[in-house]
């Protein structure tokens, strides 16, 4: 009977909270940190080069690898704005000669990148699924080198989630990421 009691009164504070706040849901808009992997676009800008990474020629080509860009990222207007903090690790290869899938003269761009919410935890940063990250990969085949001439990149995109969009940009890495619903 106690345990009636118990569970009727535990079911009209429920109800009375209902009631009171007219949701079930927590309200959207008072959530301190957005669910970044929910944007479909994201506006890259303000990026300088951090790690200039490491080259080495071998009979094949020449690579560059472990360049690390930062920018900035946004995503929406007015108050629904995300800004986030952009990271790529990149890795820039030109073959010597033709090769299986490679052509002499392109330079083959491939790169780890992330958009992180600034205002979250660090401990969540860590993770590989989290609200606070959007993470993937992009690769693009240039025509020119994006380490010494300008240019535009059009890039395929690939998050961690398995969903596909586009990089369409500056050698900078500046420019939009579009990400396929």
């Amino acid at each position: 009977m106690n345990y009636m009691r118990l569970l009727l009164g535990a079911f009209g504070l429920a109800a009375a909270t209902l009631i009171m706040t007219g949701s079930a849901e927590p309200d959207q808009s008072t959530r301190e940190h957005k669910d970044f992997r929910k944007q479909r676009l994201w506006s890259i800008e303000n990026t300088k080069t951090v790690g200039n990474g490491t080259m080495s020629r071998t009979p094949q080509g020449s690579l560059v690898d472990r360049i690390t860009m930062e920018g900035e990222a946004s995503s929406g207007e007015g108050a629904t704005a995300l800004k986030g903090k952009f990271t790529m690790i990149l890795s820039v290869f030109t073959p010597e000669k033709d090769m299986a899938g490679q052509k002499k003269g392109h330079w083959y761009v491939r790169g780890d990148w992330t958009i992180s919410d600034p205002l979250a935890p660090p401990e969540q940063l860590k993770y590989r699924h989290t609200p606070a990250v959007v993470k993937g990969t992009m690769n693009a085949d240039l025509r020119f080198n994006p380490l010494k001439a300008p240019g535009q990149i059009n890039g395929y995109v690939r998050l961690v989630s398995g969903k596909k969009g586009i990089f369409a940009g500056s050698e900078k890495f500046e420019g939009n990421l579009k990400i396929s619903p």
